[in-house]
């Protein structure tokens, strides 16, 4: 088991990474490869707006409020530097009460995780973001 501060940096890594691949999509804002693959704007919007929904699990279970995300249409790369920014600040209001001993505090409607807990919505946060980072990524290619 990680502890609640190597969790928070496991997140602050996947969110540079994030920031380091939006900075490089402008160009390519709107294209989408085709099918059923996300722009990097929806790409954005979505990762984005999921800070905020793992930092909420957190917050439900710290019995803090949880917070609500922006959802407004993202116009560019550089606007979601901004509410990235803004969400990360948002969702760090929960991450950064965490301590070792909440770490196995129920959390609930975690998906794709058997573990229901604070840990897991803390790990679900940072590879959410590596997840769209590689398909960020795949557009700088």
């Amino acid at each position: 088991m990680a502890s609640a501060d190597e969790l928070r940096q496991q997140i602050a890594d996947a969110r540079n990474a994030f920031r380091q691949a939006l900075q490089g999509v402008d160009g390519k804002w709107e294209q989408s490869p085709g099918g059923e693959e996300w722009s990097p704007k929806q790409i954005a919007q979505h990762a984005i707006g999921g800070e905020v929904y793992f930092a909420n699990f957190v917050s439900t279970a710290m019995l803090g409020k949880p917070g609500e995300a922006d959802r407004s249409e993202i116009a560019s790369s550089a606007d979601a530097l901004t509410r990235h920014e803004a969400a990360a600040a948002l969702a760090d209001r929960a991450f950064k009460y965490v301590e070792d001993s909440d770490l196995t505090k129920p959390a609930e409607n975690i998906p794709g995780s058997t573990d229901q807990n604070v840990e897991a919505a803390m790990r679900g946060a940072a590879a959410h973001l590596r997840e769209h980072t590689e398909q960020l990524r795949s557009f700088l290619g």
